[in-house]
């Protein structure tokens, strides 16, 4: 399972940090800030960010400084998404095997797990950090894969963001494609790549290791876990 957008409506916790950063300073941000920061990094944001505001922090420690509030909104915002909890004591309850693969760091995924008391369901989380590519090439999904125990064509990928479903399903998983205002590409064309799509985990239902519900993508059919 992916995380964020996917297990939890955490998507909120990555956004409008530049704005929220300069408000806890005192500074009124500009109105389209978000829209500037867009395409930097973390660390081009606060290099801007200094630049345009005379900011006295250095950098680094305004990045840290934004990594915290992060954590925070982790611990204190990220709801799971309605059907999750049931979901997945179902599949606990079947035995099959779970993890969590996610772009975020584990400092922050583990405690919002934890709170939400589903941590101890999956058998490991995996971020991102540990192998490079992130979600854009199959590392981190064959190492999830190799760790359950579990052959690829065996494995089921949940996820809502488009390159991750598409680089999942090229590399041979079963996709099911969870919808998340977060992701702008439509869901016609997300379909290319998921085996299944659901707009709520509320859809499915698994008995037998059978799983029913969502929308069927262009990929296949298969049921069985």
């Amino acid at each position: 399972f992916d995380m964020d957008g996917t297990l939890l409506d955490s998507m909120g916790c990555w956004q409008h940090l530049g704005e929220a950063y300069l408000l806890s300073r005192g500074i009124a941000p500009e109105r389209d800030l978000d829209q500037a920061l867009a395409a930097m990094s973390m660390r081009e944001s606060a290099v801007w960010m200094k630049k345009n505001y005379g900011l006295q922090e250095d950098p680094e420690r305004i990045v840290a400084d934004i990594l915290k509030s992060v954590e925070e909104r982790y611990r204190m915002q990220a709801p799971l998404k309605p059907g999750v909890r049931k979901f997945l004591d179902k599949c606990r309850a079947e035995r099959i095997p779970m993890c969590v693969v996610t772009a975020t760091p584990k400092r922050y995924a583990v405690p919002a797990l934890k709170r939400q008391g589903v941590l101890e369901l999956f058998q490991f989380v995996l971020d991102c950090e540990e192998l490079p590519g992130g979600k854009h090439r199959p590392d981190v999904y064959d190492q999830a894969s190799t760790r359950l125990g579990v052959p690829t064509e065996f494995c089921v990928v949940f996820e809502d963001a488009a390159h991750a479903q598409q680089t999942a399903s090229r590399a041979g998983y079963y996709v099911i494609g969870v919808d998340d205002l977060s992701e702008k590409i439509p869901v016609a064309d997300r379909l290319a790549f998921c085996d299944r799509f659901i707009y709520s985990f509320e859809e499915l239902s698994l008995r037998d290791g059978v799983l029913t519900g969502g929308e069927y993508g262009n990929q296949g059919s298969a049921e069985t876990f």
